[in-house]
């Protein structure tokens, strides 16, 4: 089973759905400016994860989170579930949700797969309807032998029970544990609507309180009469001896059928609950397919999650006293990375159980020196030169690690804050297992750029090993070099948060984006907010600045993008393509005959009537001899601003000379002026 999607329906600043996508084997990557949200969407994705995962209780408040999430069974899963279907891709996506009840994944849909799946539960639905009707007869039994206000029993009667022996007493149990286990039913019916292709279930399961208090017997009793009643009153006791057997009798049944209706239905709701948890190994029979798929659905999204943090980077020390201690952060972690991958000791077992039950552990010289040694084997590739090696001491009790840095000992956390993030990260990392899920808010963000390189190809390579990865960031050096699984957040006025998704889906877009490069391509996806204005070169890119000041043209909401070399065809098939806000300055030549020809013979022919078809590519105008940006220049403008190129004797824009330049003819800035119409950049606003 693979998750496809998140959509988050709500969370602090997402008040409409945004979605996030997944891919098996690829890192999911949000980017953005400040304040868009991007932590608000890692936060409410470690809720979904965390609330879901197999034997943790976390709790959340359901009203500021609600999402669904996209499954998609695999060939395997299908024949295994459903042996009788052919598997159709299309149609074995389900969408597992929390109805706002609570945190947890309580609702699948599936046109397909749901209604064959619902025929296991519907004994389920009729066990709950005959405890319901057995409830109420039972009720009806009771208040048919209690006088008109309910409180006594009628004369000539009394009562046996192992729990009371006062009618009033058994009475108020008896309504209060009918009356909580009618809700329960109830709650559980309401499950079973009228759509067809949806499952609702209770996550945690159900438990029935007192229904095996309800038993009693009732016995005659001489009523006390008087001697005046007694001569007046007959009583045929032979009678109402008979009416109590009988009443007893059927009494007994119905306590005896709600016992069993009550504990079948406790067990069956309840494998729903171990199938969500790995609270003991039940094995599910051939008819228990529902069952089998829940915990397929939570094997998926209920693993292990953690989420990093910026704060997160104290490493397994203390800032005062640098004691080992016990925490709720990634430190819990670290620790686990050491006593799983590095300790010898016999009571390694005990320490991880006394470090999953959140008790204090301490460490003895011995499992202090291999620590020690496990350090300094495994020093990271950019720190490597940067210091001796790393020395753990434990003075008067207390561990301390110091990195020996030209000859003197450095506390390891007064060292600087990006050496702390890493090795928090880095023991962090070796945690995890297939199908779990590693949040990162903003990893390396403090690191020089070649550790963030070292990072993002560290963060693949747990991609490409099944682990769920998952950050944001604000470098172009974290950017996948794939770029899949990109997704754009921004803060809309009106909508709150919003996220886009860029990713190359096919083989021109990977094409593009390697020919470009990881910070050519980034500086495109960094700034998506502004409309990008593709430029050939260098040259293009100093002209429009320059006549864009004098002209008083506004290009605040613009990105000049400068191809440098790479043919603009490409960039701008990769802005159509990725739906990025941009503009194309063209060479007229690009149309030409000839130039067209050699272009097809690149397989750029189909790019060319792309720009030409999209309103968004401007060509130099074609008036006279006008067919590249060069042209727009008067002939008195271009002996003062070109210069002779060194590689082909042509005369080119000398750079150099148009940003010093401070006057152009008149023809000339006409041409720009036009330029700049077609390219519809507006005036400066003049307050």
């Amino acid at each position: 089973m693979q998750l496809k999607q998140i959509d988050i329906l709500n969370y602090k600043s997402i008040t409409s759905p945004v979605s996030i996508k997944f891919k098996e084997g690829e890192v999911v990557t949000l980017i953005g400016k400040n304040g868009s949200g991007k932590t608000n969407i890692l936060e409410a994705l470690e809720q979904i994860f965390k609330s879901n995962a197999k034997q943790i209780f976390y709790h959340g408040n359901p009203n500021e989170l609600k999402y669904k999430v996209h499954l998609l069974l695999d060939t395997n899963e299908v024949s295994q579930l459903l042996p009788n279907i052919e598997y159709d891709e299309s149609k074995s996506e389900i969408v597992a949700y929390n109805d706002g009840n609570e945190l947890k994944i309580n609702t699948i849909e599936s046109n397909i797969i749901i209604p064959l799946l619902k025929n296991d539960l519907l004994d389920i639905k009729q066990i709950a309807n005959a405890l319901k009707t057995s409830l109420n007869k039972y009720l009806d039994i009771v208040n048919s032998i209690a006088t008109d206000d309910k409180q006594r029993l009628f004369s000539g009667f009394k009562i046996e029970s192992d729990h009371v022996t006062n009618f009033y007493r058994l009475k108020t149990n008896i309504d209060f544990n009918c009356k909580n286990a009618l809700e329960l039913v109830d709650q559980l019916i309401s499950k079973f609507d009228n759509n067809e292709s949806a499952i609702h279930f209770i996550s945690n399961g159900i438990l029935f309180y007192g229904l095996n208090e309800l038993k009693f017997q009732l016995k005659y009793m001489d009523p006390d009469l008087s001697k005046f009643e007694k001569r007046y009153i007959t009583i045929n006791t032979r009678a109402l001896k008979s009416a109590i057997t009988k009443l007893n009798k059927k009494t007994s049944d119905i306590c005896e059928k709600i016992t069993n209706l009550s504990s079948e239905l406790t067990e069956r709701a309840n494998k729903i609950s171990e199938a969500l948890t790995d609270y003991g190994n039940y094995i599910y029979d051939e008819k228990e397919k529902y069952y089998r798929f829940i915990a397929a659905i939570k094997d998926c999204i209920g693993k292990k999650c953690i989420f990093l943090k910026n704060t997160n980077n104290d490493l397994i020390f203390s800032q005062e006293n640098h004691e080992i201690y016990r925490r709720h952060t990634a430190t819990d972690y670290i620790l686990e990375t050491y006593l799983m991958q590095v300790y010898t000791g016999d009571n390694k077992k005990e320490l991880l159980n006394s470090l999953a039950s959140n008790k204090q552990i301490t460490l003895n010289d011995i499992a202090i020196e291999e620590f020690e040694d496990y350090l300094n084997r495994n020093i990271p590739r950019f720190d490597r030169g940067m210091f001796k090696d790393i020395q753990i001491k434990n003075i008067a009790g207390k561990l301390n690690i110091f990195i020996e840095e030209n000859g003197t000992l450095v506390d390891l956390n007064q060292t600087s804050s990006g050496r702390r993030w890493y090795f928090t990260y880095y023991f962090l990392k070796s945690t995890f297992n297939k199908g779990d899920i590693f949040i990162i808010d903003e990893p390396a963000a403090m690191l020089h750029p070649s550790a963030q390189s070292e990072v993002r190809d560290q963060l693949a390579e747990l991609a490409q090993n099944g682990i769920k990865i998952i950050y944001s960031t604000h470098s172009s050096y974290l950017i996948p070099d794939n770029f899949s699984m990109i997704h754009n957040v921004e803060m809309a006025k009106e909508n709150g948060t919003q996220v886009c998704h860029y990713a190359c889906t096919d083989p021109s877009l990977r094409k593009v984006c390697s020919d470009l490069g990881i910070q050519l391509t980034s500086e495109i996806l960094f700034n998506l907010a502004k409309t990008t204005l593709l430029v050939e070169g260098e040259a293009d890119k100093a002209c429009i600045k320059k006549f864009a000041n004098l002209l008083d043209r506004d290009l605040s909401d613009y990105i000049i993008f400068d191809c440098r070399g790479q043919p603009i065809l490409d960039v701008t098939h990769l802005c159509i393509q990725w739906n990025v806000k941009f503009k194309a300055l063209f060479d007229r030549d690009t149309l030409d005959d000839s130039r067209k020809t050699y272009l097809q013979k690149l397989g750029y022919a189909s790019y060319v009537e792309e720009a030409q078809t999209n309103p968004n590519c401007v060509f130099t105008s074609a008036n006279g001899n006008r067919r590249a940006l060069e042209d727009c220049f008067s002939e008195s403008d271009q002996k003062l601003y070109f210069s002779r190129s060194s590689r082909n004797g042509k005369f080119k824009i000398d750079v150099d000379k148009i940003k010093q330049a401070q006057k152009f003819e008149s023809e000339t800035l006409s041409n720009f002026e036009q330029l700049f119409n077609e390219l519809k950049i507006p005036k400066l606003t003049k307050t």
